[in-house]
C-alpha cells in the first residue's frame, strides 16, 4: 500500500496590490511562507510530482470601499456610455444621474457590490462629505458605499511518498 505525503496550500487575492498576495505551505503540519509567483510555483508542484486532490473556496467575510461620485454627462467616458446605453437620447442634461452608471458598472464588473449611494453637497478640502440635510439644495456629488467577498482558496495535493 502507498504512502503519501500531503501539501496544503492557501491563497488570497489582493485587490489594492493586484496579486495573489499570500500562500502558505504546509506540509505534513509543517507550515512555511511561499514567496514566489503563484503560477510558476504550482507549475513547478506538477513537476515535482504532486497530484491536486481538492480545492475549496472560503469566504473570509468582505472588504469595504467608499468613494464619492459625481454625475457629469460631459466626461468622455459618460458619452460614449449614454450613446451606447441611450441612443435615442441627444442631449442629455450635464448633471443627469444616468451619466454616473458607467462608473457603476465599471465597480460592478470588478464584483463590487453597492449598498448605499446617497445625495451629498459635496467634499470638504479635508475629504470630509458636506451634507446639508432636507433642505432641497441641487447636487451632483455622491456618496457610495461597496462590498465584496473576500475569499480564499486551499488547494491539497499528495505524491507518494519515498
Amino acid at each position: 500500500m502507498p504512502k503519501w505525503e500531503y501539501l496544503s496550500i492557501s491563497f488570497a487575492w489582493q485587490e489594492r496590490q493586484n496579486n495573489w498576495g499570500w500562500y502558505a505551505e504546509s506540509v505534513n503540519g509543517q507550515t512555511a511562507q511561499v514567496e514566489e509567483d503563484l503560477h510558476r510555483y504550482l507549475e513547478k508542484l506538477g513537476t515535482e510530482g504532486w497530484e491536486l486532490v481538492s480545492e475549496r473556496e472560503v469566504c473570509d467575510g468582505y472588504e469595504y470601499i467608499t468613494k464619492v461620485f459625481r454625475a457629469n454627462a460631459e466626461t468622455p467616458e459618460a458619452v460614449s456610455y449614454l450613446k451606447k446605453t441611450y441612443p435615442d437620447w441627444k442631449t442629455p442634461p450635464k448633471f443627469s444621474p444616468e451619466a454616473m452608471e458607467w462608473i457603476l458598472n465599471t465597480w460592478g464588473d470588478s464584483t463590487w457590490e453597492l449598498v448605499h449611494l446617497q445625495p451629498v453637497d459635496g467634499e470638504g478640502r479635508n475629504g470630509d462629505i458636506y451634507y446639508h440635510g432636507n433642505t432641497g439644495s441641487w447636487t451632483n456629488a455622491f456618496f457610495g458605499a461597496f462590498k465584496r467577498r473576500k475569499y480564499r482558496i486551499t488547494m491539497r495535493f499528495k505524491r507518494p511518498k519515498d
